[in-house]
């Protein structure tokens, strides 16, 4: 296993180990089973991943609000477990299987089992061995989802249950159904004369300020004709003055 991170094809499926002639029906279980290399290899790969499986569990419970103090000190426990497992089977294969590191690594094996059995048997609790704040919330919210299945499965029996409807109260549904669309159509009615009132305000008022702004410049014109002549008969005036002296 001293080749790369995986042995070659021929090392993990080798002929040696099967127990039947070509063409070796039984190659793979046996590898599997009996071949230290493959064996090794499945080793790996099932320690890499239970180790990832812990710190995305970790990292779970970093985001988790509901989980008390006996909850946290499992989950600690068995990152600690873990790690020093890690530890012991990577220098384990890098001293080539000494005796005192193979067992000290199969007696933490049992720790970190230990450890996540007391982890589960933290976790997985009734809401009441919760934090009581949390267990309250989640209580109350069963509570209510069962409250409101009960309603609905009474709305459905009594929907269920309920008669068909007569010729009389078919006639009545058709009557209130015809009343409140030309309700409806009323209402459309009159939302549409009230849109063309408002336009015509506002065209009436726009009139009227134009008809403003034209008299307050006619005005205005007025007052500049009228100085104008003013200014021309006093002008007058004083020529005639003017001949009348000489």
């Amino acid at each position: 296993m001293g080749l790369g991170l995986t042995p070659p094809a021929a090392e993990l499926w080798n002929p040696f180990y099967s127990h039947t002639p070509e063409p070796h029906p039984d190659l793979y279980y046996r590898n599997m089973l009996e071949n230290p290399s493959t064996v090794q290899l499945q080793h790996r790969i099932l320690a890499t991943t239970s180790f990832f499986a812990v710190l995305a569990l970790y990292a779970y419970r970093r985001r988790q609000v509901h989980f008390n103090s006996q909850m946290r000190f499992a989950m600690n426990a068995v990152l600690a477990a873990v790690a020093v497992q890690v530890t012991l089977g990577i220098t384990t294969l890098l001293y080539l299987v000494p005796i005192p590191l193979a067992s000290a690594h199969q007696a933490n094996s049992l720790v970190l089992l230990s450890t996540c059995l007391v982890l589960c048997s933290r976790v997985f609790v009734k809401p009441n061995n919760l934090n009581p704040k949390i267990g309250k919330i989640l209580q109350q919210a069963h509570k209510n989802e069962a409250l409101q299945a009960a309603k609905e499965a009474a709305r459905v029996k009594l929907v269920s249950t309920k008669p068909p409807p007569t010729k009389k109260e078919l006639k009545l549904r058709a009557q209130c159904e015809a009343i409140r669309v030309e309700g409806e159509q009323r209402k459309a009615v009159a939302l549409k004369l009230a849109s063309i009132k408002k336009k015509a305000d506002a065209r009436k008022k726009a009139e009227d300020d134009r008809l403003r702004t034209l008299k307050k410049l006619n005005a205005k014109v007025e007052a500049i004709a009228k100085k104008k002549r003013e200014a021309q008969l006093a002008a007058n005036a004083a020529a005639k003055q003017k001949e009348a002296k000489k």
